[in-house]
């Protein structure tokens, strides 16, 4: 269950004295999660089967030109559906939806890493090598997962969609498992943001039951890991037959999002919270105004821009979440023009430059009061969006449960293939 709400003020210091303009960027982290540490280990699992490669519907890479499905040559000779533009497959909608939701972590805090399944069938039945490929270990250098993905893309999509291996591919870096690249922190908390556009088709070919199964098994070893999984069901294909991420989701006690039109990925990503966090505001107290600019990362971190008055200020944030006792923190600081600028850490220097930008930018309009009602309006119709898709695709699942009669057991899961 979630605890009570832990929130922390991690910069500027209290009793700090800001000189320059009248105003502070002021930065910490709420958080609401199962584990008592503030650290978090986040694994992007992305299916790079053949049916990634069709188009997205989005110009995704900004050539001006939205790709349309093509027919392309495979390695054995056959044809597969393809995108007259590679660049804005699905694949690379999937990749663009990443790289956005790795600029909302804070790396001080937050690991990630890289993990992408398909597989291939050989003759007699038998699976190809490594149907699930760690990309990059679990790293707080963001750089190299972009590096990383970099090579999924030019590297495409094919083969069949072993959904099985990913989670456990997955699952086996956050634990250190054997085979695993990465050294695991038994403090933090341990998710998994897992993409397809598709179904499982392996590792039993023709056997839907026999694939399902395979995922349920390996979401109740995830369980037992302590890993939560979210799950994103992306296209028309994927919510067709949903019952394999609605049930990892569940078991993992993770949330499904299904995601109809490949274009809106990122802006469902924007709507994803690892910190289990309903709520976070930041205000002057002294003077009663708010942020001028703020920004909310996906694990809890946060960023704001506050106006000062001369003398004291004291700044308060506030946090709450859902069920769970919320959390308010106080510092006090000084302003005199004619102090020096306080200095800031170069680990906070990513976010405070982010939050001066939606400040700069909202001055610029001059109309950041209406703006943000409409991204505020964007968000719900968003959030109904999500509800209706996600309730349609429950209904799905479970006229899909009851077809396939598979019955769903969180305890003694078949050990990994």
């Amino acid at each position: 269950p979630p605890r009570p709400v832990r929130l922390a003020i991690e910069q500027p210091a209290d009793g700090a004295l800001v000189g320059g303009e009248p105003r502070a960027f002021v930065a910490g982290r709420a958080l609401a999660t199962r584990q008592e540490g503030v650290a978090a280990d986040v694994v992007f699992a992305i299916d790079v089967s053949g049916s990634a490669a069709a188009p997205s519907g989005v110009d995704v890479n900004g050539n001006g030109v939205v790709a349309v499905p093509r027919e392309v040559a495979r390695d054995d000779g056959l044809f597969a559906l393809g995108a007259s533009d590679p660049g804005d497959s699905v694949l690379a909608a999937e990749i663009a939806a990443v790289r956005r939701f790795v600029a909302r972590l804070d790396r001080r805090h937050t690991r990630v890493a890289l993990v992408t399944f398909a597989g291939e069938l050989l003759e007699a039945g038998a699976i190809g090598d490594d149907p699930a490929v760690t990309e990059i270990a679990l790293t707080q250098r963001y750089e190299d997962l972009h590096r990383a993905l970099d090579r999924v893309l030019a590297r495409g999509a094919r083969g069949a969609t072993h959904m099985a291996a990913g989670v456990d591919r997955a699952v086996g870096e956050l634990t250190g498992a054997r085979g695993a690249y990465s050294e695991p922190d038994p403090g933090a908390e341990r998710i998994v943001v897992f993409l397809t556009d598709g179904i499982p088709t392996l590792p039993f070919a023709g056997d839907d039951a026999g694939n399902l199964r395979a995922v349920l098994d390996a979401a109740a070893r995830a369980r037992l890991a302590g890993v939560r999984v979210l799950t994103y069901g992306v296209g028309d294909r994927a919510l067709a037959g949903p019952l394999a991420l609605v049930d990892l989701a569940a078991i993992t006690d993770g949330v499904f999002t299904p995601v109809r039109d490949p274009a809106r990925l990122s802006d469902l990503f924007d709507e994803t919270d690892l910190a289990d966090v309903t709520s976070i505001a930041v205000r002057n107290a002294t003077t009663g105004e708010p942020a001028l600019a703020f920004e909310r990362g996906a694990d809890g971190s946060f960023g704001a821009l506050l106006p000062l008055r001369a003398g004291r200020n004291e700044i308060e944030v506030t946090a709450s979440a859902p069920g769970v006792p919320g959390a308010t923190r106080r510092i006090a600081l000084e302003w005199a023009p004619d102090a020096p600028a306080p200095a800031l850490p170069p680990d906070f220097a990513p976010l405070a430059n982010r939050v001066l930008e939606i400040h700069l930018a909202g001055l610029r309009r001059a109309r950041i009061g209406g703006e943000q009602a409409g991204v505020e309006a964007l968000r719900k119709r968003l959030r109904v969006e999500i509800e209706r898709e996600r309730a349609g695709a429950e209904a799905r699942a479970a006229k899909q449960r009851k077809e396939l009669e598979v019955r769903i057991e969180k305890a003694a899961p078949a050990a990994a293939p």
